[in-house]
């Protein structure tokens, strides 16, 4: 049962990444695109860019990069503006994204899961707990494709929404301060280095994780170890 369920939402996360980059692929839309349709809005521009990465935080198959966008408001506004029109964008999507669950979620789940599988998933989603959803917000691939299945979660296991906003509004908040604080430093230095503050961003958290699991793995191992030689000794 659990393998199954898993294995159906693999499914939908990968089919939606590779769609999603068919449709980058497709449409094209570049750097330079990006910019000429900000600041097309003049003044304004700075709630162009948070409505369209809010866009693509809460839209799937969204044909604009995220990534591409946020470097997009590195290069175009002072680190303040950037980081208060990418907070409300996060502000916008983590509520759309968690109401959108909480009001339809096991709707369009009935209609995709087994009775059997529903029940389970229920479960589950009794199981979660704040802390949990703080640690998951730093791993930021978790939303590279407009689907946010921690916020999706959180709807749906019915969380208080004030606390599900702050453990996941204060990593992403440290982010982005983190991203366009370094990311200003290093263009004025070298603007062919930009990406590299995002890399280390994004690359940082999923090596801690890696490592966490490599160390309670290795622990395990010892203990058995341990274990086993106290067995063979009493039995010697």
């Amino acid at each position: 049962m659990r393998k199954k369920l898993f294995a159906k939402f693999l499914i939908v996360f990968l089919v939606a990444f590779i769609v999603s980059v068919l449709l980058q692929r497709i449409f094209q839309i570049s750097l330079k695109d990006l910019e000429t349709t900000v600041n097309s809005f003049g003044l304004l521009a700075p709630i162009a860019y948070s409505l369209i990465l809010f866009l693509g935080l809460s839209v799937p198959f969204n044909p604009v990069s995220d990534y591409l966008t946020v470097n997009l408001a590195a290069f175009l506004f002072p680190p303040l503006v950037a980081i208060t029109g990418t907070f409300i964008a996060h502000t916008l999507s983590l509520s759309v994204n968690y109401w959108i669950a909480r009001r339809f979620g096991w709707r369009i789940l009935s209609r995709l899961l087994s009775g059997e599988e529903g029940n389970y998933l229920a479960d589950l989603a009794e199981k979660i707990r704040p802390s949990q959803i703080f640690w998951l917000r730093w791993l930021l691939p978790l939303t590279a494709v407009g689907i946010d299945f921690v916020s999706y979660a959180a709807g749906l296991a019915d969380l208080n929404f004030l606390r599900f906003y702050l453990v996941s509004i204060i990593p992403w908040t440290i982010i982005n301060v983190l991203f366009f604080s370094s990311t200003t430093f290093v263009i004025d230095r070298a603007t062919i280095l930009f990406f590299i503050p995002g890399i280390i961003i994004v690359a940082t958290p999923l090596v801690v994780l890696y490592l966490s699991r490599q160390n309670a793995h290795i622990k395990s191992r010892n203990f058995v170890g341990t274990l086993i030689r106290k067995v063979t000794r009493k039995i010697a």
